[in-house]
Protein backbone atom coordinates (compact mmCIF):
# COMPACT_ATOMS: atom_id res chain seq x y z
CA UNK A 1 0.00 0.00 0.00
CA UNK A 2 1.42 3.54 -1.02
CA UNK A 3 2.27 5.91 1.61
CA UNK A 4 0.53 9.03 -0.31
CA UNK A 5 -2.84 9.25 -2.84
CA UNK A 6 -2.74 12.02 -5.12
CA UNK A 7 -6.12 12.74 -6.73
CA UNK A 8 -6.38 13.66 -10.08
CA UNK A 9 -10.01 14.73 -10.78
CA UNK A 10 -10.36 15.44 -15.44
CA UNK A 11 -12.50 16.54 -17.60
CA UNK A 12 -10.92 17.24 -21.04
CA UNK A 13 -7.68 18.09 -19.44
CA UNK A 14 -5.82 16.94 -22.59
CA UNK A 15 -3.51 20.18 -23.44
CA UNK A 16 -1.77 20.28 -19.96
CA UNK A 17 -2.03 16.87 -18.72
CA UNK A 18 0.69 15.04 -19.82
CA UNK A 19 3.09 17.82 -17.84
CA UNK A 20 0.81 17.48 -15.14
CA UNK A 21 1.03 13.54 -14.65
CA UNK A 22 4.64 13.92 -15.19
CA UNK A 23 5.72 16.28 -12.15
CA UNK A 24 4.22 13.15 -10.31
CA UNK A 25 6.05 10.53 -11.70
CA UNK A 26 9.20 13.50 -11.15
CA UNK A 27 8.56 13.71 -7.69
CA UNK A 28 12.03 12.32 -5.03
CA UNK A 29 9.50 10.90 -2.83
CA UNK A 30 8.59 7.67 -4.40
CA UNK A 31 5.74 6.07 -2.81
CA UNK A 32 2.86 7.16 -3.94
CA UNK A 33 0.03 6.17 -6.08
CA UNK A 34 -2.25 8.24 -8.52
CA UNK A 35 -6.23 8.02 -8.19
CA UNK A 36 -7.26 9.24 -11.78
CA UNK A 37 -11.16 9.86 -11.25
CA UNK A 38 -12.34 10.80 -15.44
CA UNK A 39 -15.25 12.28 -15.12
CA UNK A 40 -16.53 11.61 -18.67
CA UNK A 41 -13.85 13.34 -20.90
CA UNK A 42 -14.66 13.26 -24.58
CA UNK A 43 -10.92 14.59 -25.48
CA UNK A 44 -7.63 12.82 -25.22
CA UNK A 45 -7.33 12.96 -21.87
CA UNK A 46 -8.50 9.00 -20.89
CA UNK A 47 -5.55 7.75 -23.81
CA UNK A 48 -2.89 9.94 -21.90
CA UNK A 49 -3.89 8.98 -18.50
CA UNK A 50 -3.89 5.39 -19.71
CA UNK A 51 -0.49 5.45 -21.26
CA UNK A 52 1.51 5.32 -17.97
CA UNK A 53 2.20 2.51 -15.42
CA UNK A 54 0.42 0.65 -13.26
CA UNK A 55 0.52 3.49 -9.91
CA UNK A 56 -1.80 5.27 -11.83
CA UNK A 57 -5.52 3.67 -11.18
CA UNK A 58 -7.68 4.99 -13.88
CA UNK A 59 -11.73 5.41 -12.85
CA UNK A 60 -14.17 6.66 -15.44
CA UNK A 61 -17.49 7.91 -14.04
CA UNK A 62 -20.60 7.14 -15.20
CA UNK A 63 -22.35 10.30 -15.40
CA UNK A 64 -21.24 14.31 -15.13
CA UNK A 65 -20.67 15.28 -11.37
CA UNK A 66 -20.02 18.53 -9.63
CA UNK A 67 -16.43 18.62 -8.87
CA UNK A 68 -16.95 18.37 -5.32
CA UNK A 69 -18.65 14.96 -5.68
CA UNK A 70 -16.32 13.77 -8.40
CA UNK A 71 -13.32 14.57 -5.91
CA UNK A 72 -15.60 12.24 -3.22
CA UNK A 73 -15.54 9.57 -5.50
CA UNK A 74 -12.27 9.92 -5.66
CA UNK A 75 -11.70 9.33 -2.30
CA UNK A 76 -13.03 6.65 -2.16
CA UNK A 77 -10.30 4.87 -4.25
CA UNK A 78 -7.50 6.13 -2.20
CA UNK A 79 -5.33 3.89 0.22
CA UNK A 80 -2.45 5.92 0.81
CA UNK A 81 -2.35 7.15 4.56
CA UNK A 82 -1.82 10.60 3.23
CA UNK A 83 -3.94 12.14 0.24
CA UNK A 84 -3.33 15.20 -1.82
CA UNK A 85 -4.88 16.68 -4.88
CA UNK A 86 -3.34 18.10 -8.31
CA UNK A 87 -5.13 19.76 -10.83
CA UNK A 88 -4.49 18.38 -14.28
CA UNK A 89 -3.23 21.68 -15.45
CA UNK A 90 -1.05 22.52 -12.65
CA UNK A 91 2.60 21.15 -12.21
CA UNK A 92 4.07 20.03 -8.81
CA UNK A 93 7.86 20.77 -8.42
CA UNK A 94 10.33 17.71 -7.92
CA UNK A 95 10.77 18.33 -4.04
CA UNK A 96 6.63 18.62 -3.29
CA UNK A 97 5.77 15.74 -1.47
CA UNK A 98 9.03 15.13 0.39
CA UNK A 99 9.12 18.61 1.89
CA UNK A 100 5.15 18.19 2.65
CA UNK A 101 5.77 15.05 4.48
CA UNK A 102 9.03 16.24 6.35
CA UNK A 103 7.04 18.64 8.06
CA UNK A 104 4.77 16.64 9.86
CA UNK A 105 4.53 16.71 13.31
CA UNK A 106 2.94 14.64 15.84
CA UNK A 107 -0.26 16.46 16.12
CA UNK A 108 -0.50 17.69 12.21
CA UNK A 109 -3.21 16.98 10.10
CA UNK A 110 -2.46 19.31 6.94
CA UNK A 111 0.91 20.65 5.64
CA UNK A 112 0.47 23.18 3.28
CA UNK A 113 2.51 25.40 1.44
CA UNK A 114 3.34 28.21 -1.30
CA UNK A 115 3.43 28.17 -4.73
CA UNK A 116 3.63 30.18 -8.07
CA UNK A 117 0.89 31.51 -10.23
CA UNK A 118 1.58 31.43 -13.82
CA UNK A 119 -0.22 33.64 -16.24
CA UNK A 120 -0.44 31.34 -19.38
CA UNK A 121 -1.10 34.98 -21.96
CA UNK A 122 1.81 36.75 -20.29
CA UNK A 123 3.81 33.94 -19.05
CA UNK A 124 4.94 35.78 -16.16
CA UNK A 125 5.08 34.24 -12.54
CA UNK A 126 4.47 35.90 -9.32
CA UNK A 127 4.17 34.30 -5.39
CA UNK A 128 0.64 34.92 -4.50
CA UNK A 129 1.46 34.86 -0.52
CA UNK A 130 3.89 36.50 1.94
CA UNK A 131 4.33 33.47 4.40
CA UNK A 132 5.97 35.75 6.85
CA UNK A 133 2.30 37.72 7.30
CA UNK A 134 -0.60 35.14 5.67
CA UNK A 135 0.72 31.55 6.72
CA UNK A 136 -0.56 30.44 10.33
CA UNK A 137 0.40 26.95 11.72
CA UNK A 138 -1.88 25.03 14.66
CA UNK A 139 -4.80 26.11 15.28
CA UNK A 140 -5.86 28.40 12.40
CA UNK A 141 -9.47 28.40 11.83
CA UNK A 142 -9.83 32.19 12.92
CA UNK A 143 -7.62 33.12 10.58
CA UNK A 144 -8.65 31.12 7.43
CA UNK A 145 -12.37 33.05 8.41
CA UNK A 146 -10.23 35.99 7.60
CA UNK A 147 -8.59 34.90 4.49
CA UNK A 148 -7.75 31.53 2.61
CA UNK A 149 -4.44 31.06 1.97
CA UNK A 150 -4.65 27.52 1.38
CA UNK A 151 -4.86 25.60 -2.24
CA UNK A 152 -5.95 22.69 -1.99
CA UNK A 153 -3.01 21.42 -4.49
CA UNK A 154 -0.20 22.99 -1.94
CA UNK A 155 -1.99 20.91 1.20
CA UNK A 156 -0.94 17.15 2.17
CA UNK A 157 -3.68 15.69 4.19
CA UNK A 158 -3.71 13.08 6.51
CA UNK A 159 -6.15 10.56 5.36
CA UNK A 160 -7.54 9.35 8.64
CA UNK A 161 -8.67 12.90 9.89
CA UNK A 162 -11.32 13.43 6.81
CA UNK A 163 -12.82 10.16 7.72
CA UNK A 164 -13.39 11.79 10.96
CA UNK A 165 -15.84 14.64 8.87
CA UNK A 166 -19.02 13.68 7.64
CA UNK A 167 -17.77 13.83 3.84
CA UNK A 168 -14.49 14.70 1.81
CA UNK A 169 -16.26 17.58 -0.14
CA UNK A 170 -19.87 19.00 0.83
CA UNK A 171 -21.83 17.80 -2.53
CA UNK A 172 -23.66 21.13 -2.44
CA UNK A 173 -20.73 23.32 -3.11
CA UNK A 174 -19.45 24.08 -6.73
CA UNK A 175 -16.22 26.33 -6.14
CA UNK A 176 -15.05 26.77 -2.80
CA UNK A 177 -16.02 22.86 -1.49
CA UNK A 178 -11.94 23.00 -1.07
CA UNK A 179 -11.85 25.80 1.45
CA UNK A 180 -15.14 24.14 3.77
CA UNK A 181 -12.66 21.08 3.63
CA UNK A 182 -10.06 22.94 5.27
CA UNK A 183 -11.96 25.09 7.59
CA UNK A 184 -13.96 21.91 9.21
CA UNK A 185 -10.09 19.62 9.22
CA UNK A 186 -9.23 23.29 11.20
CA UNK A 187 -11.68 22.47 13.71
CA UNK A 188 -10.19 18.87 13.93
CA UNK A 189 -6.51 19.27 14.36
CA UNK A 190 -3.22 21.70 13.80
CA UNK A 191 -1.76 23.10 10.20
CA UNK A 192 1.91 23.44 9.50
CA UNK A 193 3.23 25.13 6.60
CA UNK A 194 6.15 25.36 4.22
CA UNK A 195 6.88 28.73 3.12
CA UNK A 196 8.84 27.47 -0.22
CA UNK A 197 6.58 27.56 -3.42
CA UNK A 198 6.40 23.79 -4.21
CA UNK A 199 3.72 23.97 -7.22
CA UNK A 200 2.78 25.89 -10.31
CA UNK A 201 -0.72 27.26 -11.01
CA UNK A 202 -1.67 28.04 -14.26
CA UNK A 203 -3.50 30.79 -14.60
CA UNK A 204 -5.74 30.80 -18.23
CA UNK A 205 -8.85 31.47 -19.91
CA UNK A 206 -9.84 27.74 -19.59
CA UNK A 207 -9.37 27.22 -16.21
CA UNK A 208 -12.20 26.50 -13.37
CA UNK A 209 -12.49 29.78 -12.15
CA UNK A 210 -12.39 31.63 -15.34
CA UNK A 211 -15.04 29.64 -16.54
CA UNK A 212 -16.97 29.69 -13.41
CA UNK A 213 -15.70 32.83 -11.51
CA UNK A 214 -19.91 34.07 -10.47
CA UNK A 215 -20.63 30.69 -8.81
CA UNK A 216 -17.82 31.82 -5.78
CA UNK A 217 -19.87 34.58 -4.68
CA UNK A 218 -22.81 31.68 -3.97
CA UNK A 219 -20.52 29.32 -2.38
CA UNK A 220 -19.59 32.05 0.14
CA UNK A 221 -23.12 32.98 1.14
CA UNK A 222 -23.68 29.11 1.30
CA UNK A 223 -20.92 28.87 4.17
CA UNK A 224 -22.00 31.78 5.85
CA UNK A 225 -25.55 30.01 6.62
CA UNK A 226 -23.54 26.82 6.81
CA UNK A 227 -21.01 28.47 9.61
CA UNK A 228 -23.14 31.51 11.23
CA UNK A 229 -24.37 29.18 14.39
CA UNK A 230 -21.55 26.88 14.46
CA UNK A 231 -18.81 29.75 14.70
CA UNK A 232 -18.08 32.37 16.98
CA UNK A 233 -19.42 36.11 16.21
CA UNK A 234 -16.27 37.29 14.98
CA UNK A 235 -15.56 34.94 13.12
CA UNK A 236 -18.67 34.83 11.17
CA UNK A 237 -17.88 38.34 10.65
CA UNK A 238 -14.92 37.73 8.99
CA UNK A 239 -16.32 35.37 6.63
CA UNK A 240 -19.55 37.88 5.51
CA UNK A 241 -16.53 40.13 4.99
CA UNK A 242 -14.98 36.90 2.17
CA UNK A 243 -18.24 37.01 0.88
CA UNK A 244 -18.80 40.44 0.02
CA UNK A 245 -15.33 41.11 -1.50
CA UNK A 246 -16.34 38.48 -3.71
CA UNK A 247 -19.20 39.54 -4.32
CA UNK A 248 -17.98 42.99 -5.47
CA UNK A 249 -15.48 41.56 -7.74
CA UNK A 250 -17.49 39.47 -9.69
CA UNK A 251 -19.87 42.26 -10.31
CA UNK A 252 -16.99 44.30 -11.24
CA UNK A 253 -15.34 41.73 -13.24
CA UNK A 254 -18.77 41.83 -15.31
CA UNK A 255 -18.90 45.22 -15.52
CA UNK A 256 -21.16 46.93 -13.12
CA UNK A 257 -20.03 49.93 -11.55
CA UNK A 258 -21.80 51.90 -9.61
CA UNK A 259 -21.24 55.03 -11.35
CA UNK A 260 -21.19 53.87 -15.11
CA UNK A 261 -18.78 56.64 -16.28
CA UNK A 262 -15.87 55.24 -14.51
CA UNK A 263 -16.08 52.40 -16.93
CA UNK A 264 -17.35 52.22 -20.33
CA UNK A 265 -19.05 48.57 -21.63
CA UNK A 266 -21.53 47.26 -19.50
CA UNK A 267 -22.11 43.90 -19.92
CA UNK A 268 -25.39 43.07 -18.92
CA UNK A 269 -25.00 39.47 -19.94
CA UNK A 270 -22.65 38.77 -16.84
CA UNK A 271 -24.20 41.04 -14.11
CA UNK A 272 -27.72 38.85 -14.86
CA UNK A 273 -25.43 35.45 -14.37
CA UNK A 274 -23.99 37.06 -11.53
CA UNK A 275 -27.29 37.50 -9.44
CA UNK A 276 -28.40 34.27 -10.58
CA UNK A 277 -26.15 32.33 -8.78
CA UNK A 278 -26.72 34.77 -5.58
CA UNK A 279 -30.41 34.51 -5.61
CA UNK A 280 -30.66 30.31 -6.81
CA UNK A 281 -28.77 27.24 -5.72
CA UNK A 282 -26.27 26.76 -8.29
CA UNK A 283 -27.28 22.80 -8.62
CA UNK A 284 -31.09 24.32 -10.09
CA UNK A 285 -29.48 26.48 -12.54
CA UNK A 286 -27.16 24.05 -13.94
CA UNK A 287 -30.22 21.73 -14.24
CA UNK A 288 -32.10 24.29 -15.69
CA UNK A 289 -28.65 25.07 -18.55
CA UNK A 290 -28.98 21.15 -19.14
CA UNK A 291 -32.87 21.40 -20.22
CA UNK A 292 -32.73 24.30 -22.01
CA UNK A 293 -30.01 23.24 -24.15
CA UNK A 294 -31.69 21.35 -27.09
CA UNK A 295 -34.23 24.21 -27.39
CA UNK A 296 -31.50 27.02 -27.37
CA UNK A 297 -29.74 24.86 -30.12
CA UNK A 298 -32.64 24.70 -32.11
CA UNK A 299 -33.73 28.51 -31.57
CA UNK A 300 -30.14 29.27 -32.43
CA UNK A 301 -29.99 27.35 -35.20
CA UNK A 302 -33.30 28.86 -36.95
CA UNK A 303 -31.90 32.43 -35.76
CA UNK A 304 -28.73 31.47 -38.02
CA UNK A 305 -31.38 30.12 -41.01
CA UNK A 306 -32.68 33.65 -40.55
CA UNK A 307 -30.07 35.87 -41.03
CA UNK A 308 -28.83 34.15 -43.77
CA UNK A 309 -32.00 34.39 -45.28
CA UNK A 310 -32.04 38.42 -44.72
Amino acid sequence: MPLVSVIMNCYNSSKYLREAIDSIYSQTFTDWEIIFYDNLSTDESPDIAKSYDSRLKYFRGTEFLPLGVARNKAFEKASGNFVSFLDCDDVWMPEHLSSHLNAFQKDTIVVYGNFLIRDMASNKEYVPFDPEGEFHSGSITRHLCKKNFIWLQSALVKRDAVEKLEYPFDPVMLAEEDFDLMLRLSEIGEFRYIPEPTFIYRMHEGSWTSLRRHIFAHDASYLLGKYKVRFQKGMVRDLARQYLMTVRLDLSESGFRVFPFLRLGFNLRQIGISLLFLLFPGKNIWALKAKLRKPLKILNSFLSLFRKGK
